[in-house]
């Protein structure tokens, strides 16, 4: 059987959250991914789900995103445990862009 070999994933606004980020991470086809954009859409409203810290661990925690070069979360809810979560991991060794607008982290974290 022949293999997708899926090199970008885009789902902007599509109201994912941890759950979304652990089957992302759980999945052998993303073997290949080099880019992940979880990023939601700017709106006046609420959405109650958010991808947030818990998914962000266990997208660090997935042998599957070794190749990942281009991480989009922007306003998912991330906090500086997050960022920590990134940070102390060798999840992403090719990680070149990291694009986290918008999330409540600390300007300390960001320097």
């Amino acid at each position: 059987s022949r293999h997708l070999k899926l090199e970008a994933l885009y789902l902007l606004g599509c109201r994912l959250g941890a759950s979304a980020a652990e089957a992302i991470a759980s999945s052998p086809r993303m073997e290949n991914l080099r880019v992940l954009y979880l990023s939601r859409e700017l709106s006046g409203q609420q959405m109650s789900e958010r991808l947030g810290n818990e998914g962000l661990i266990a997208l660090t925690e997935s042998p599957y995103l070794r190749e990942l070069q281009a991480l989009y979360l922007d306003r998912c809810g991330i906090t500086d445990k997050g960022v920590d979560a990134i940070l102390s991991s060798d999840a992403f060794p090719k990680l070149g862009l990291l694009h986290i607008s918008g999330n409540r982290i600390s300007e300390d974290r960001i320097e």
